[in-house]
């Protein structure tokens, strides 16, 4: 019953995400207030693979996890922006360019780790859809998972 509320969690964490990138300059110019295009581009990322996840059919690589083609194209679009801060003007220094904040604020660095919990949430939620595996988490052995089995078999029938 607990594992309902983690698609829920998740779509907060991306609403989170989107709701903070609005609150902030679009770009790293200020330290405390900057990379606002990036934690947009993350949220709308969270989203989307929150979204696809949920609405994929089971069986099928979206269920199992498997990035969609817009999923690669916001990731893609999210390291080349990351990596021209890394080689710029705040990083090594190999191009003018202004940066987008990746370097400059440490909200940065908490987008991804919600990014990576999202990931774990909905890792955890595709482990909890077997019923055999939530029963062995409460203790279950395998007999006893049958006997519950049956018993909510029969509860259904009737």
């Amino acid at each position: 019953v607990g594992h309902a509320a983690l698609p829920l969690i998740a779509a907060f964490d991306a609403t989170g995400m989107l709701i903070s990138s609005l609150q902030r300059s679009p770009m790293g110019i200020d330290r405390d207030r900057g990379c606002g295009a990036l934690l947009f581009l993350l949220g709308v990322w969270a989203w989307l693979r929150t979204w696809q996840r949920l609405q994929a059919n089971p069986g099928t690589e979206a269920a199992q996890g498997v990035p969609t083609p817009a999923q690669r194209a916001l990731l893609g679009t999210l390291a080349a922006l990351g990596s021209m801060d890394l080689f710029g003007p705040d990083g090594l220094g190999l191009h003018p360019c202004p940066p987008f904040g990746a370097l400059r604020s440490h909200h940065w660095i908490f987008g991804m780790l919600q990014a990576v919990a999202l990931e774990c949430q909905l890792r955890l939620l595709l482990v909890l859809r077997n019923g055999e595996v939530l029963l062995r988490l409460l203790g279950a052995t395998r007999t006893m998972g049958l006997a519950i089995a049956l018993f909510l078999g029969g509860l259904t029938a009737s």
